[in-house]
């Protein structure tokens, strides 16, 4: 709760919307309601001394427009988003860290044992036959699937649903509020994928 509460405070003083706080956290309203009142009484919540307090640079038109250009393109670095913003690293880090957002982080592989080997080999060849007779769907080749329906799960399930006409009203609502701006950053970072796809002829690739 203290640590939402800190991300919260962060976002009312780059003067962000209450509403659109509570989505990208997510919280209540009236948690947001209840820091902005500690705020005005002079509190901090945990705010280090000579921090500098919140980077003027991270307002609220510029902490929405690095959302929606995360959802584009989620696996463009935080160096890579500095540049393309034309602000520091440090900038980008602070500002993923008030959208309550976690960067990807590398993993090491697998050791294989000689068993688990021969059991991927066993269900590979499966995997292969299955394949034959169901033909390839590719459901992240379009960018569709592969930013824009993310982005609106996530606004229209930010909170429970009473009942699926709920659910389907909400989905109408955030894809009727979607922007052309966002719709085209989508397109034009989906565009390097379905290139290197294609180079692939259709196989395995990486970006």
């Amino acid at each position: 709760m203290e640590e939402k509460m800190i991300r919260v405070f962060a976002l009312l003083d780059a003067q962000m919307d209450f509403r659109k706080i509570a989505e990208l956290i997510p919280c209540s309203l009236g948690l947001v309601s209840n820091v902005k009142k500690l705020k005005d009484e002079g509190q901090d919540l945990g705010r280090k001394p000579c921090s500098g307090g919140h980077n003027k640079k991270r307002t609220a038109e510029f902490l929405a427009d690095l959302s929606d250009t995360i959802a584009a393109s989620p696996t463009t670095s935080m160096r890579k988003q500095a540049k393309n913003l034309g602000v520091s690293k440090d900038t980008i880090r602070n500002a993923v860290q008030d959208l309550g957002l976690v960067s990807y982080v590398r993993r090491r592989r697998q050791l294989l044992s000689d068993a688990s080997k021969e059991t991927r080999a066993i269900k590979g060849k499966k995997l292969l036959t299955w394949m034959k007779h169901n033909g390839s769907t590719s459901p992240d080749c379009n960018p569709l699937d592969y930013g824009i329906w993310s982005v609106v799960e996530r606004k229209a399930c930010s909170i429970p649903h009473a009942s699926v006409d709920a659910l389907k009203a909400a989905v109408e609502k955030e894809w009727a509020e979607m922007s052309v701006d966002f719709i085209v950053k989508t397109c034009k970072a989906f565009r390097p994928r379905i290139e290197a796809m294609l180079k692939a002829n259709g196989g395995h690739f990486e970006l």
